[in-house]
């Protein structure tokens, strides 16, 4: 009985070292794991911040469409059909800039959306991870 004692003392002193080596590569992991997702946030706080300026430039653009209608509609009263033709290809040119942006913010919007998804799940692992870590623990 005493050697089979020593030979169960033995094999829960591997069992104690195999379950700290365990907990200390969950440790990193989760580490590296927290650090990814606070890059993630800093990332995606620079992507909004993007986002407003792009927004900002779009509020902008479409003041300036605005003011071009009514400054063409002022003109068009005053004008023949050759200046307001060419005043119309302007006024085309400065629709489409304006499609352009709108463009650009559609792809920033949905990047946003990816990154805050990308986020959402890594969170979701992180805590799987702690709650793993926490049953191991005990």
């Amino acid at each position: 009985h005493k050697q089979e004692s020593q030979d169960l003392a033995a094999e829960l002193r591997c069992h104690i070292l195999s379950l700290g080596q365990n907990d200390k590569l969950w440790q990193l992991r989760l580490s590296n794991a927290l650090q990814e997702a606070d890059a993630l946030r800093r990332e995606l706080r620079n992507q909004e911040t993007v986002l407003d300026q792009v927004q900002g430039g779009l509020e902008s653009a479409q003041a300036e469409r605005a003011s071009l209608i009514g400054e063409l509609e002022m003109i068009t009263q005053q004008l023949g059909d050759q200046e307001t033709e060419k005043l119309c290809l302007e006024m085309e040119e400065t629709e489409q800039h304006l499609k352009e942006v709108l463009k650009g913010l559609e792809v920033l919007e949905a990047e946003r959306a990816a990154q805050i998804e990308t986020e959402g799940s890594e969170q979701t692992e992180l805590e799987e991870v702690l709650k793993d870590v926490d049953a191991e623990a005990e």
